[in-house]
C-alpha cells in the first residue's frame, strides 16, 4: 500500500537520496498502517508516481531502487544500534518493516522523537498528509520530550536528573528549583538572596535539564551536566554552552561549583556523521534520536533498580496514552 505520509519527491528522487528521510517515511507508514507493516517496495511505487512521464525509464528505476536500498540500509543500522529500544523490526530480506509497539521507555523515546522530527514547522511529511499533531498535542509532545530528557541525561551520567526547563513538572519557580537542585548536588553556593539586578521574570535561564553524579564523600570533582533541549528546525542555532561555561555560574553563584561542567544538546532528530564533529564542537555533547532511545531504555532499568533518580518520568506513560489515540486517528491538526 502507498506510504501513509507525504513523500517529498525532490529529496528522495535525486542521485543522492536522503536515506534517513526515506527510513522515517517507512517508520511512520508502518506506525499508521492497520496491520502495522510497510513494504519498502511501496517507496519505489510512490517515487515513480511523482516522476516525469517522459523521463528515461531505466533512470527512473535506478533512482527508485536507490531509495529503497538507502532506506533498508538505514533501517538495518537503526535496529542494530537501537536494539530493544527501537520500536520497529525489519525482516531478514530487508523488505518489510513492522511496528512492534512501545513497551519500554526506549521505544517511547524513539517514537516521540520521530513525531517531533516531522512536525509541520519542521517538514511536510505529516502536514501534507493531514496527519500533523494538533496545537495542544505539539505543546504536550515538546513538554514530554523535555521531561524524558531528564531521565536520559541521568542515565548518561549514572546519577540524578532534574527537569529544569519551563514548564517544570513540579510547577516550581526558578529560584525554588535552583535551591532544590543545588542542595542535592552539594557543590557550589548560590547567592542568597539572588542578585539585585536579577531578571524579574526568569523561567529557566535557557537550561532545560540538569544532571549530576555527586560523590559519596560529599567532595567536589564529579560529573555535572546541563542541557538544552531543542525540538525546532532551528536546533543548530540554540546552544547552552555560553550559559554553562560562563554566565549562569558567574551570575547566580557566590561560589561556583568546582566540578567541571559539561554542556549537552538534546534533539529528537537524526544527526549525520558528517555534521557530528562540527556541531559537537559548537553545541556540546549531542544526544540525538538513536542515543536517546538507548539511554531511555537504560534509564528505565536503572531507576527500577534505584541506581539513578530522575524527575519527569510520568512523561513516558503520558506519551504512550497519546500515541495510542494518535494511531487511531485522533489529535490530528
Amino acid at each position: 500500500m502507498p506510504a501513509a505520509v507525504y513523500i517529498p519527491h525532490d529529496l528522495l528522487a535525486g542521485p543522492e537520496p536522503d536515506g534517513d528521510l526515506a527510513a522515517d517515511i517507512a517508520e511512520l507508514s508502518a506506525f499508521f498502517s492497520d496491520d502495522m507493516k510497510f513494504l519498502l517496495s511501496d517507496l519505489r511505487n510512490d517515487i515513480e508516481i511523482g516522476e516525469d512521464e517522459y523521463d528515461d525509464i531505466d533512470a527512473q528505476n535506478r533512482r527508485s531502487d536507490l531509495v529503497v536500498e538507502s532506506a533498508a540500509s538505514v533501517l538495518t543500522l537503526r535496529e542494530r544500534l537501537g536494539r530493544d529500544g527501537y520500536p520497529f523490526s525489519l525482516d531478514e530480506a530487508g523488505a518489510r518493516l513492522t511496528y512492534i509497539g512501545v513497551e519500554n521507555w526506549g521505544r517511547k523515546s524513539y517514537l516521540l522523537s520521530l513525531f517531533l522530527s516531522h512536525l509541520a514547522t519542521v517538514t511536510d511529511v505529516l502536514g501534507q498528509a493531514e496527519r500533523a499533531p494538533d496545537g495542544a498535542s505539539v505543546r504536550n509532545l515538546r513538554n514530554w520530550f523535555q521531561q524524558m530528557a531528564a531521565a536520559i541525561l541521568a542515565a548518561e551520567l549514572r546519577g540524578m536528573g532534574w527537569a529544569f526547563g519551563w514548564p517544570r513538572p513540579d510547577h516550581t519557580n526558578f529560584h525554588t528549583k535552583m535551591n532544590q537542585v543545588w542542595r542535592a548536588i552539594g557543590d557550589g553556593t548560590l547567592h542568597d538572596p539572588p542578585p539585585q539586578d536579577a531578571p524579574q521574570s526568569i523561567k529557566d535561564c535557557e537550561i532545560d535539564v540538569v544532571a549530576a553524579r555527586p560523590n559519596k564523600d560529599q567532595m567536589p570533582g564529579f560529573q555535572l551536566a546541563m542541557a538544552q533541549v531543542a525540538t525546532g528546525a532551528n536546533w543548530k542555532d540554540k546552544s547552552v554552552r555560553t550559559m554553562v561555561d560562563n554566565a549562569f555560574f558567574d551570575f547566580w553563584f557566590s561560589r561556583p561549583p568546582a566540578s567541571q561542567r559539561t554542556a549537552y544538546h538534546i534533539i529528537p532528530f537524526v544527526l549525520s556523521k558528517r555534521d557530528s564533529y562540527w556541531e559537537t564542537l559548537r553545541l556540546g555533547h549531542i544526544l540525538s534520536r538513536l542515543r536517546l532511545c538507548q539511554l531511555a531504555h537504560l534509564a528505565e532499568s536503572l531507576i527500577a533498580l534505584d541506581q539513578i533518580t530522575s524527575e519527569g518520568t510520568d512523561a513516558f506513560a503520558n506519551f504512550n496514552s497519546w500515541a495510542v489515540q494518535y494511531r487511531q486517528g485522533r489529535h490530528f491538526g
